[in-house]
């Protein structure tokens, strides 16, 4: 299964942003640039606290 980029969201390992992005339809990782960081599976992850809500939007 590819991966799908859900949108943008602050990585909780180091405190930056990054794309949210769902491999394998199971895994949640944070990319920024170049580098990943795991975060865990969709099961154990609180997307709510990681994703950046856009509120220019509203």
């Amino acid at each position: 299964m590819p991966s799908r980029a859900i949108g943008m969201g602050m990585c909780p390992r180091c405190g930056k942003p990054g794309t949210v992005v769902i491999k394998a339809g199971n895994y949640v990782y944070i990319k920024h640039g170049n580098t990943w960081h795991y975060i865990g599976t969709i099961d154990k992850v609180n997307l709510n606290k990681i994703l950046i809500k856009d509120e220019k939007k509203y």
